[in-house]
Order: C-alpha cells, then structure tokens, then sequence
C-alpha cells in the first residue's frame, strides 16, 4: 500500500538534508508537491539534493547552514520565507554521532559539540520555525532522535 500526500503550495524546511534520512525525507516533500528548503553544511550535498528534487519535477532551494549557529538557523527560515512565501513544515533532522565511547573518555569539547548541534540546534530550529508557522495559520514540525538516546 502505498500513501500518497498532495502538498502542492506547501513549503517545507529540511535540516541535514544533504544526505540520508534528510535527504529522503526533502525528496519525497518535493515529489509531494511541497517547495522545499534543503538546509545543512555541505553545499555540494544539499546542491544534490536539490538537483534530486527538481529532477522530480519538484520546486527547492539550498541553504548552507550550522544549526549550531543561531544566526544561521534563522537566516536559513527566512530565506524559506522569502524565497517560498512562508513555512508549513520542518523536519529538524541534523544530527551528530560519535562512536560508542565510556564517558570518561569523551573530551569536553566533543560533549558539547553534540549537545549544541543535537539538542540546541533543534531549539533554534523550534524558536525561528514556530514563529513563521504561525503567520500562516500553523504548520508541522517533526523532530529527529537517535536510536542511540534509548540506551546507556
């Protein structure tokens, strides 16, 4: 069986859309109609999603983006707006990983940089998309977990 959605003139953000589930998740909003926001940190990557999407006759933009970054979550929802005309979905989806590790051998530096990308990352995504939805009535965002936080 399979579901089939209609998002012609639906806008949806994407972060971490240059590869993996981000990608897949940009390409089936863009093959649903939506104009999509192909955000994360490698152009050459989110340029191929992009060029995945229109080649799917679909409508996208690609927005070079650090969710750890404030200012750059916030530039990237509103180029969406601008470029699009508003936001009806996000997918917060940009994430880090590092490999299985006891805690006393994780460096400060990479606790935090997991922190900041995987947890505040998605609250400024949160804080500048909700904002947007609201302008045009609501909107819906999804966020992405690891499998990794259900075990110690």
């Amino acid at each position: 069986m399979t579901i089939q959605f209609d998002y012609s003139g639906k806008v949806a953000l994407v972060t971490g859309a240059g590869t993996g589930i981000g990608r897949a998740a940009a390409v089936a909003f863009g093959k649903a109609g939506a104009s999509v926001a192909v955000v994360g940190r490698s152009q050459a990557n989110i340029q191929e999603t992009v060029d995945l999407i229109e080649k799917a006759g679909g409508r996208a933009i690609a927005i070079q983006a650090d969710v750890s970054h404030e200012d750059d979550v916030k530039a990237a929802v509103d180029k969406t707006v601008e470029a699009f005309g508003g936001l009806d979905f996000a997918f917060n989806n940009a994430g880090v990983e590092q490999p299985a590790t006891a805690v006393a051998d994780i460096s400060t530096d990479e606790w935090e940089r997991q922190i900041t990308i995987n947890l505040t990352g998605v609250f400024f995504g949160l804080k500048h998309q909700i904002p947007a939805m609201l302008k045009r009535g609501g909107g819906s965002i999804v966020n992405t977990g690891s499998g990794a936080a259900v075990k110690g």
